[in-house]
């Protein structure tokens, strides 16, 4: 997979937690008009319940620092990742 795939991804997991937070909440969902239903409750909710934006970046961010490892230059790039999240 290229970089410029993996930010493709990124963009498609963004948009999963924007529709995520848009209709999570009943009252969200009934502002909006629905067309499919499974037994009283919109489709929209169950997919939006089944939306799972953080794997998403918890797999690429994974796949991401694998290839840097991989490269060789995984050491360094790693430790220097968790001296600034010690820093902030």
């Amino acid at each position: 997979m290229t970089k410029q795939e993996t930010q493709i991804m990124k963009g498609v997991a963004i948009l999963l937690m924007i529709f995520l937070h848009l209709f999570n909440q009943m009252s969200n969902v009934e502002l909006c008009r629905s067309f499919i239903y499974i037994g009283d409750i919109p489709f929209v909710y169950w997919l939006s319940a089944a939306a799972n934006p953080v794997a998403f970046f918890l797999i690429l961010s994974g796949y991401g620092m694998h290839f840097i490892h991989v490269r060789g230059k995984g050491d360094i790039h790693r430790w220097n990742r968790i001296g600034k999240l010690y820093l902030h």
